[in-house]
């Protein structure tokens, strides 16, 4: 039985689950300045985080996915 712990995600699926916390092998980035300058303020506990092609809403300190707000690969 092999195990799939050691491999990649599949392409076209997301790295993350909405209402679910980030794993910890994700790493996020503040998305681009201006974007956020477009964006109406986060709500009060969250920020927005890219991780790969998506921008979101998560959790600070929890890191719960909030919501999608854009998939930037398609703007």
């Amino acid at each position: 039985k092999m195990s799939n712990a050691c491999l990649a995600p599949s392409p076209g699926k997301a790295a993350w689950r909405l209402d679910q916390p980030l794993a910890d092998g994700i790493k996020g980035e503040a998305p681009p300045a201006a974007l956020i300058a477009k964006l109406s303020p986060s709500p009060a506990g969250y920020h927005y985080l890219r991780v790969e092609n998506d921008l979101l809403v998560v959790g600070i300190g929890t890191r719960i996915v909030a919501a999608l707000v854009a998939d930037l690969s398609k703007l």
